[in-house]
């Protein structure tokens, strides 16, 4: 029990969050942009003030942890007010998953922006994995962790929810549905949006998507047709005038 409390407590110190929003687009190679959106309450914030616990919440602090980073490049950020909360909102791209993970793991976001994955499975498909509050979690090293331990983090954090959404170059093949989170797929944009309650953080949250791996775009095969045609139409001309060069001898 004094360990899920030591997690929830973690959660609210270094996270300093009870709201977050993310939407990443991800492309073929694995690179893509990301924005996501850290909120908390704007009388919590006000109670803690500058010098407490939450003094690190500010816009400029989030951007230099993102900044000058290997592969990362910082589009926008702002901060605004929204449904009682203070957000602040990033937005960056990535050349790879790599690289934002590695920028994940120095960012005081590190629980929410997880770890993510790209994969091909035994059949050539393209499979995306993020995996949510780490391997390292607390609450998981504990293993005494029971049934009134999980009710606990249910009464603290069961309403409160982190959002992802993704947005894949091609078809959706499947989705995961880990645990009680929920999820929605709009197979006419290739995006999946999952809803994670908080109170399932104290173990480690698998999401993850198969997709298609890109193949020849239609464009690409109408070019090589006009090509092929052309090719066809010269080795044509060329026998045809050689067959008329030879009658007349």
């Amino acid at each position: 029990m004094k360990r899920i409390l030591s997690f929830a407590l973690l959660i609210i110190l270094l996270s300093g969050c009870i709201d977050y929003r993310e939407k990443m687009k991800l492309n073929d190679d694995g690179s893509g942009e990301i924005t996501f959106a850290v909120g908390i309450s704007e009388s919590l914030f006000n109670l803690s003030g500058e010098k407490g616990n939450l003094k690190d919440f500010q816009e400029s602090k989030i951007r230099n942890s993102f900044e000058s980073k290997p592969g990362i490049k910082l589009i926008d950020s702002r901060t605004y007010s929204a449904d009682g909360n203070k957000w602040i909102s990033i937005h960056l791209s990535f050349k790879s998953l790599k690289d934002l993970n590695e920028v994940a793991k120095d960012s005081s976001q590190q629980g929410m922006l997880g770890q993510c994955s790209l994969t091909e499975d035994a059949n050539g498909n393209l499979v995306f994995s993020k995996t949510l509050a780490g391997k390292n979690s607390q609450a998981e090293k504990d293993s005494s962790t029971d049934a009134a331990s999980r009710g606990m983090m249910e009464m603290m954090f069961g309403k409160y929810n982190w959002v992802y959404e993704f947005t894949f170059p091609n078809k959706i093949l499947s989705v995961s549905h880990p645990g009680k989170n929920s999820f929605e797929w709009d197979r006419g944009s290739n995006s999946v949006k999952w809803t994670v309650s908080m109170a399932s953080l104290s173990q480690p949250q698998i999401l993850t998507v198969t997709f298609k791996k890109a193949g020849l775009s239609n464009l690409t095969l109408v070019i090589l047709a006009i090509i092929g045609v052309i090719v066809l139409s010269i080795v044509f001309f060329y026998r045809v005038k050689n067959k008329k060069q030879e009658s007349l001898h």
